[in-house]
């Protein structure tokens, strides 16, 4: 099983060039696979062929009380990874990670400007000059109505009552 995952770590840096950094992220995570599986003492440890949708949720799992979600995503995503490159070797017909969900994300809040932040933010402009008095009205629009930078990208004159 090792020499699988040293082959497609080989396979990450040398064919598929991608980033030292994300090479050695990779290497942790099946790692981290395999020594779940070695301390549940899954036959998937020495088998890539015995490992099931069952194990990689188990250790998916494992790793919720320790990792933030975005962790576990990458985690999957690794693991996703090398059972399509062992597909794609021949090495196995079907991937079992394909049929795993990915944790939903947490959805972070902006942080808000306190009152003073807003009233520099509002005062910044320079309204002598033409950009300065544009400047200060699409800022206070921003800031009095919520309205999204989108949308106020595509107002029109008209929309304006």
């Amino acid at each position: 099983m090792r020499d699988i995952v040293d082959s497609f770590l080989k396979h990450l840096s040398h064919v598929r060039r991608l980033s030292p950094h994300t090479t050695r992220n990779y290497a942790r995570d099946l790692n981290q696979l395999l020594s779940w599986l070695e301390d549940k003492k899954h036959p998937g440890a020495t088998q890539v062929e015995k490992i099931d949708v069952i194990a990689i949720r188990g250790f998916l799992a494992s790793r919720h009380g320790r990792d933030k979600s975005r962790t576990v995503n990458r985690k999957l995503s690794a693991v996703r990874t090398f059972f399509r490159y062992c597909v794609r070797h021949q090495i196995l017909e079907a991937s079992p990670a394909e049929m795993i969900d990915s944790p939903k994300q947490p959805k972070d809040l902006p942080r808000a400007l306190t009152v003073d932040e807003a009233f520099r933010f509002c005062s910044a402009p320079d309204v002598q000059e033409p950009s300065g008095i544009r400047d200060a009205a699409v800022i206070e629009l921003l800031y009095a109505t919520g309205i999204r930078v989108s949308e106020l990208c595509a107002l029109n004159l008209s929309d304006v009552d």
